[in-house]
């Protein structure tokens, strides 16, 4: 916008009859103005590093550069918005247009020079570079939120950072990020999601001082600039301010929506003295106060930088494994728990690293779910799973069911249906052959497209069984919702049924409400004889665990189910494998002697 404030010029020409041209159209111009003089290219970049001006005035042709030289070094090492016109004593038009296209507003010849002539270009000059600086703080904010925006992220913390230097204070990073926000969107609609993060950013504002910047970085992510702190107190109480303040309940139209924040922090110098480290160890902060039970704060230190080389490592390794065919299914038997006979196998993946050796899942699964690569894992483990049991048929060894485990990931996120149709095509497999397991956590990401995908499954006749049951957070209103066949009790109530009066009555608990609904009720990491009667007595279904088998190799398993057919079928005379192809006494062999686990740091 234009004000009758003077107009602040800069006049760069080393001609004095040229100066006075210039100065006598200006004073017969009618505008407002202050101006001052230089006379060469190093006398304008110095003074417009000094002061603000609005117009430049430029010469084209100066007597230690020309003018395009001058002003590309206004504009690249100068933050200045002023507008800059050429001066020339030239009428060339291919010139002006080389100017024009540098970023200069105006091209004038000295020799048609003006009052009306320079007035007009100064209006026009001036007007322009207003609208240029208005598009480009509205390309600065958030236009939802109408906070700052990443393009200004750079810039502020490069900026706190050379001002913590001059004044021995530290800054403070905080990195937001909300907890499930994608929950809001999913059962209220975007346009909730919205009002949503509109009332945090007010929010966040309120809670921050006049001097922190807040950023908006896009989705659900944010970013707290806090300069001229004295210590990492400051940041701890900034938190645990934004942390009370956000346990509130918001009004969303006529409903209270509850959501919490996970925050990661650092504090320059100690923990970067570079915008790059210092967003970089936020982000490792901050992923630890995720994973470590989200609305919370957490301060970055230097063993998060070997966590995350590890975990980088892991994940390049990973996704080379598939090419280099590090995977293997291992079988384990499941048993009858009145009869003890092999009524079919759970598929269970294994990493045969070439350096570490045999990764359990425990340790790559979680990192495969999260960028995906489970996706084409998945799909792997199916097909092969499926092609062995086809081999297993024509050996003569029967397995008429073969459990395969499914993440959330494939059942919302990926094309498993396109895929179980195309592993059933290729190797011909009945669908009643295969059982897929998913976990209580896995009924908690909308339950609608799981159901839809679950039945498309069951309809062709495949099981469907909840893995883990008992440690998640899955109602009666859930379970009558999805099509199940099957509860599998999870392996921490087995193992300490003996123990543990609470696990024995929660197992029998599951086992009757299995049966109440009419499921089928297995449980897994039985390696004891005590815990098989217990789980007998109790009336489960079906048996799996160390007492009858490890999970082994897909020869192994053969050779197993032809041992194990000799035996007769007494619930306590099950053959162990001891991990050599020989027998063991029940209960000798624990789980925890067979997991290499991928080594931490």
């Amino acid at each position: 916008m234009l004000t009758n404030t003077p107009i602040q010029i800069l006049l760069v020409e080393d001609d004095e009859v040229d100066r006075s041209i210039v100065r006598r159209a200006l004073s017969n111009s009618g505008l407002a103005f202050e101006m001052q003089e230089v006379f060469d290219g190093a006398d304008a970049v110095e003074a417009v590093a000094s002061r603000h001006f609005d117009c430049i005035i430029l010469d084209y042709n100066l007597p230690d550069q020309d003018g395009s030289d001058v002003f590309e070094s206004i504009t690249r090492n100068q933050d200045t918005t002023a507008a800059v016109i050429f001066l020339t004593g030239e009428d060339s038009e291919e010139l002006a247009l080389s100017v024009m296209e540098s970023g200069a507003v105006d091209f004038l010849n000295k020799n048609d020079l003006t009052p009306a002539i320079l007035q007009r270009a100064i209006r026009f000059a001036r007007a322009r570079q207003s609208f240029l600086s208005e598009l480009t703080r509205i390309g600065r904010r958030d236009s939802l939120t109408g906070l700052p925006n990443r393009s200004v992220l750079e810039d502020t913390l490069t900026n706190a950072l050379a001002q913590c230097r001059r004044s021995k204070t530290v800054v403070a990073a905080l990195l937001l990020d909300l907890d499930h926000f994608k929950d809001v969107n999913d059962t209220m609609g975007h346009p909730a999601g919205d009002e949503l993060l509109q009332a945090i950013a007010k929010q966040l504002k309120f809670s921050t001082r006049e001097s922190d910047t807040v950023i908006r970085l896009g989705g659900d992510e944010f970013i707290i600039l806090a300069p001229n702190m004295e210590d990492e107190q400051g940041a701890q109480q900034l938190a645990e301010k934004i942390l009370d303040a956000m346990s509130q309940p918001i009004l969303i139209g006529e409903d209270q929506v509850h959501i919490s924040t996970s925050i990661g922090i650092a504090i320059a110098p100690n923990d970067g003295t570079s915008s790059a480290k210092i967003l970089k160890s936020a982000d490792l902060a901050l992923y630890k106060a995720k994973g470590g039970g989200r609305a919370r704060c957490c301060f970055y230190d230097e063993s998060m930088d070997i966590k995350a080389h590890y975990r980088g490592q892991m994940e390049r390794d990973l996704r080379q494994a598939l090419q280099r065919q590090e995977f293997e299914l291992y079988y384990q038997p499941k048993v009858n728990a009145k009869t003890g006979a092999m009524i079919g196998v759970e598929a269970l993946l294994r990493w045969n690293h070439p350096e570490r050796g045999l990764v359990a899942p425990d340790e790559f699964v979680p990192l495969a779910e999260a960028t995906r690569l489970i996706i084409p894992i998945g799909e792997w483990v199916l097909r092969t799973a499926s092609a062995q049991v086809m081999a297993w048929e024509k050996q003569g060894l029967h397995v008429t069911n073969c459990s395969v485990n499914l993440s959330a990931v494939q059942l919302s996120d990926s094309p498993l249906l396109e895929v179980f149709d195309s592993v059933l095509s290729e190797t011909g497999i009945n669908p009643s052959c295969l059982e897929f397991e998913i976990t209580e956590g896995a009924l908690m990401k909308g339950i609608d497209t799981i159901a839809a995908c679950l039945q498309a499954m069951r309809d062709k006749g495949s099981s469907i069984t909840v893995d883990d049951f008992g440690t998640g957070y899955s109602s009666l209103v859930h379970l009558k919702q999805l099509p199940l066949d099957k509860l599998k009790i999870d392996r921490s109530f087995i193992s300490n049924m003996l123990t543990s009066m609470n696990d024995a009555e929660i197992t029998n608990m599951i086992v009757s409400l299995g049966r109440s609904i009419g499921l089928e009720v297995i449980a897994e990491g039985a390696e004891t004889e005590a815990e098989v009667d217990m789980l007998q007595n109790f009336g489960c279904d079906q048996i799996q665990g160390y007492f009858y088998s490890r999970p082994l190799p897909a020869d192994q398993l053969f050779a197993w189910h032809q041992r194990h057919n000799l035996v007769p079928r007494d619930v306590h005379s099950r053959p162990v494998e001891d991990g050599h192809g020989n027998l063991a006494p029940q209960g000798q062999v624990s789980e925890a002697q067979h997991l290499h686990l991928y080594p931490a740091p």
